[in-house]
């Protein structure tokens, strides 16, 4: 079963709340999560979580932007490539014995909130960069 929360952060003179982390956490989900993209939805309200939330024996690893991916079909869903999650986890989490973490041994992903939103922006950004879309309409 997978759980979704959202750390926030206070920010501005009034305090408004502003989300900084998506955790994303999962038990019981295929074994063979590492080969396909997970696809997350982004339609809320998500479980509100304070940082402290996340002191616990779940091991976390946090998705590169280079993870990030989008489908037109899944329009309010951000996409994980999975195993590129993997190989960033094993490149940056080299023990001294040279050994790199077991990926079996992760259940929690955390996003960053600012990644998400110019992952979804990288479209748009490709086509200004590129002429516009092929429809005229940007």
């Amino acid at each position: 079963m997978a759980k979704i929360g959202v750390i926030y952060t206070e920010s501005g003179y009034y305090g408004e709340l502003t989300p900084v982390w998506m955790i994303f956490d999962w038990s019981g989900l295929s074994d063979n999560i590492w080969q396909k993209t997970l696809y997350i939805p982004l339609s809320g309200p998500f479980e509100r979580l304070e940082l402290e939330d996340t002191y616990d024996d779940l091991t976390a690893v946090t998705v590169p932007l280079s993870a990030f991916t989008r489908r037109k079909d899944k329009e309010h869903y951000i996409g994980v490539h999975m195993p590129t999650v993997a190989a960033f986890a094993q490149e940056h989490s080299l023990h001294l014995d040279g050994r790199s973490i077991d990926i079996e041994l992760i259940n929690r992903l955390v996003l960053r909130i600012s990644d998400i939103e110019d992952a979804l922006l990288l479209d748009v950004r490709f086509h200004i960069q590129n002429g516009g879309f092929t429809d005229g309409v940007i």
